[in-house]
């Protein structure tokens, strides 16, 4: 029986070439990655959700002023970023303002813009002073954003069976592609921590681009690592670089349940049961016998307790006095 060994020691006892990689079954590979992996949520924890808030600079991506030159430039006061990687969902409260005069994005030239942006499944939607507003066309770039966090990128590789690669001097680097949406590459240092992720996402405008984001400046969260700096390129140009300054492992995060998607099946759910429960209730009434003593009173016969009692009553015909036990009974209607 040979005991498995890692990558690294088997090409370093064999003295093969860099090409013998090729020769590799792909489930070795696999199984590496899955080692490497699991070292790796070890040395970085694995909060459920996180919570973390920052300021510094970003640039409005596919709003360059002249072709050729960086995104526009922005000043980012506040962004607060809650993700629940169990539900796949996450939430951006971003409060922003234009850097520099020239450039597009929507943005006015002096105020300041609150974004609060949503992302939960295959769902994305922002959150306006009228309420709700779906952006089908932010999922892909909002889901990107979700699995490439330090911790996002270990679960989304674990996730899909990502493959060992080649990292480089000193850097472990393990490959996976999330279906539909992106393919990335993690590459952890010696201490297992997630040092940048280089991924490709597709483009409407610019075809597939390159996305690099880097995490540096770890620190201790209650036994989760997380940086203290996140950096992150688009398209060879930066657009973001973000000073983190509160990090709250676990933190409370039922983003699903918020979405509209989720309220409209809530409500259709309710008036499916309201109107079960209508067309159940809709028989029709008897009508008076002519004896009645006076208009607007008749005899109901109503079941409680698998006995049938017997009442004359005016008002509502969803209650009866029963004349055994004295208390007031509904019926099912």
């Amino acid at each position: 029986m040979f005991r498995n060994v890692s990558l690294t020691r088997l090409l370093a006892a064999s003295a093969l070439p860099a090409a013998a990689l090729a020769f590799i079954p792909g489930a070795a590979l696999a199984q590496d990655a899955a080692g490497v992996l699991q070292r790796a949520a070890s040395a970085m924890g694995d909060p459920k959700s996180i919570r973390y808030a920052g300021e510094g600079t970003g640039w409005t991506y596919g709003q360059a002023y002249r072709p050729g030159m960086r995104w526009p430039k922005i000043t980012v006061h506040s962004e607060i970023r809650t993700i629940n990687y169990e539900t796949a969902s996450m939430r951006d409260e971003i409060t922003l303002s234009r850097a520099e005069p020239k450039g597009g994005g929507g943005y006015p030239p002096v105020a300041q813009q609150k974004n609060d942006q949503f992302v939960s499944g295959d769902y994305a939607w922002n959150q306006a002073a009228s309420g709700p507003v779906p952006g089908p066309r932010f999922v892909t770039d909002r889901v990107h954003q979700l699995w490439i966090t330090p911790h996002g990128a270990i679960k989304a590789a674990m996730k899909n069976k990502a493959v060992l690669k080649k990292g480089g001097k000193g850097l472990t680097a393990v490959s996976f592609t999330e279906p539909g949406k992106f393919a990335a590459t993690v590459f952890l240092d010696k201490g297992g921590l997630v040092e940048r992720v280089e991924s490709r996402i597709p483009d409407p405008v610019l075809g597939e681009t390159i996305a690099v984001t880097r995490y540096s400046d770890y620190r201790d969260y209650g036994g989760v690592k997380f940086p203290s700096r996140i950096r992150q390129s688009l398209g060879g140009f930066p657009v973001l670089d973000l000073a983190v300054k509160e990090v709250q492992p676990n933190a409370p995060a039922d983003i699903a349940r918020s979405s509209p998607r989720a309220s409209r099946s809530a409500t259709r759910s309710i008036r499916t049961v309201i109107s079960t429960t209508r067309a159940g209730c809709a028989r029709p009434r008897p009508r008076a016998p002519p004896s009645s003593p006076r208009r607007g009173t008749r005899r109901t016969t109503v079941a409680f307790s698998r006995r049938r009692t017997s009442s004359t009553r005016t008002g509502s015909p969803n209650r009866a006095r029963s004349r055994s036990s004295g208390q007031w009974a509904r019926s099912s209607c």
